[in-house]
């Protein structure tokens, strides 16, 4: 492919990324340190095109290169998705609050049936109902609607420490 083949696209209205740009990015969500030369080689552009885009799109902020866990490889662990339907005030307030549980690895304000929707890792199903419990009896958390994860074929748990 050249650059002169590739369209442009919109990536989530956000960003103008062409095709090369979104199998760089394709590339690096399989394996965030695959080399540039083998890069170069699936894409068909030199190595030091690769590198001087991959760098451009990290520093303009569109892509962040960052380490996941693989649930695969924990022995003992229960994820789950659980979907909040906050009561009244600021569902931001209390995703401020939920941040600061150790289980929830992932928290997203949106809209729909639920206002927020968290991703929890807990040792067991013990634990899971613990979590569950006192998510339930938080204020203004008027329902509160669990999904089991049995795999994840796509995607990784991504945990900040």
């Amino acid at each position: 492919m050249t650059f002169q083949t590739a369209t442009k696209s919109t990536i989530y209205g956000l960003y103008d990324l062409d095709v090369i740009d979104q199998k760089i990015i394709a590339i690096l969500q399989k394996d965030g340190r695959e080399s540039f030369a083998k890069m170069s080689d699936e894409i068909g552009i030199p190595a030091s095109t690769i590198r001087d885009r991959t760098n451009h799109m990290i520093m303009r902020g569109v892509i962040k290169v960052v380490a996941v866990l693989n649930p695969k490889l924990k022995e003992h662990h229960i994820e789950a998705t659980v979907g909040i339907s906050v009561a009244e005030g600021d569902a931001r307030s209390l995703a401020d609050k939920l941040t600061a549980m150790d289980e929830v690895t992932r928290l997203v304000v949106c809209a729909g049936s639920f206002d927020l929707l968290l991703e929890l890792t807990c040792k067991d199903n013990d634990h899971l109902l613990d979590v569950l419990s006192r998510l339930q009896n938080m204020p203004h958390v008027r329902r509160a609607e669990t999904f089991m994860h049995f795999s994840m074929p796509k995607g990784a748990l991504a945990v900040e420490f």
